[in-house]
Parts: C-alpha cells; sequence; structure tokens
C-alpha cells in the first residue's frame, strides 16, 4: 500500500531539485559565491518540499489505517 505513493514522493522531490535548483541559478545571477547560493537553494527547496512530504506522509498514514 505504501509503494502506491512512492510516484508521488518521485515528483515532490523532483518539484524540490527543480526548485533548489532554480533558487541557486537565480541567487548565482545576484552576484553570491557558490556556497551561499547553494545554501539558499538548499533551503528553498526544503521550504517547499518539507510540508508536501508531510502531508502526503498523513495521507499515507490514514489510507492504511482506514482499510
Amino acid at each position: 500500500m505504501m509503494l502506491s505513493f512512492l510516484p508521488w514522493v518521485v515528483i515532490v522531490a523532483l518539484a524540490g531539485l527543480i526548485t533548489g535548483g532554480g533558487v541557486v541559478w537565480i541567487s548565482r545571477r545576484a552576484g553570491d559565491n557558490r556556497w551561499e547560493a547553494l545554501r539558499h537553494g538548499l533551503f528553498a527547496s526544503l521550504a517547499s518540499v518539507g510540508p508536501l512530504l508531510a502531508v502526503l506522509a498523513v495521507v499515507a498514514n490514514l489510507v492504511s489505517q482506514c482499510r
């Protein structure tokens, strides 16, 4: 049952990578050094992916409990 949520987890993870990569690119274009840009990208991806993965975990837990 939990494997049925795997495609959603992959989609959310890819969205986080795209978001983080975009923030890194914008940060580098704005003149930040490499480490600052990576830090901004990491926190942006975590901020966008964390809540979505938490919601997926709650939904997966509720579905498994309601069987």
